[in-house]
């Protein structure tokens, strides 16, 4: 109860006392010093105390919620590095199988390219042999 009402209250039971006259007096008319006056309705309205103890709860709800994030974000941040080991362990062989292909289209290059030259030089010989081989023209 505010201190505000609880003194008066307590004033008006000090004035009830005060001005109490024998029951024979009472039975008329009581004096205008004996009546209580009503009070104004008083509506309260707030919020949870917010004392240092309903605080110290609060922060501590908040560091166990952050404990539990943390163990989560942990364990997903565990299966995210077995992830990354697993994709480095997939490119470098994919990077080896790169190389042995890229070697064996170099080879096949070179090969073309030997190739491409040998029927160069047998498409010369030929012409060589078929101007030797006509007959001159009459």
């Amino acid at each position: 109860m505010p201190k505000s009402q609880s003194s008066a209250i307590g004033a008006i039971a000090v004035a009830c006392v005060l001005s109490a006259q024998p029951l024979a007096a009472q039975a008329g008319q009581p004096p205008e010093s004996a009546k209580v006056p009503t009070l104004a309705t008083v509506t309260v309205t707030g919020e949870p105390d917010g004392n240092w103890f309903v605080r110290a709860v609060e922060r501590r709800q908040t560091v166990v919620d952050l404990a539990a994030e943390n163990r989560r974000l942990r364990h997903v941040l565990r299966s995210y590095d077995g992830q990354v080991a697993r994709l480095e362990t997939r490119l470098d062989s994919l990077k080896g199988v790169e190389a042995s292909k890229r070697s064996v289209l170099s080879v096949l290059d070179d090969s073309i390219a030997a190739t491409r030259a040998r029927r160069a030089a047998l498409e010369r010989r030929l012409a060589d042999v078929e101007a030797r081989t006509q007959p001159p023209p009459r």
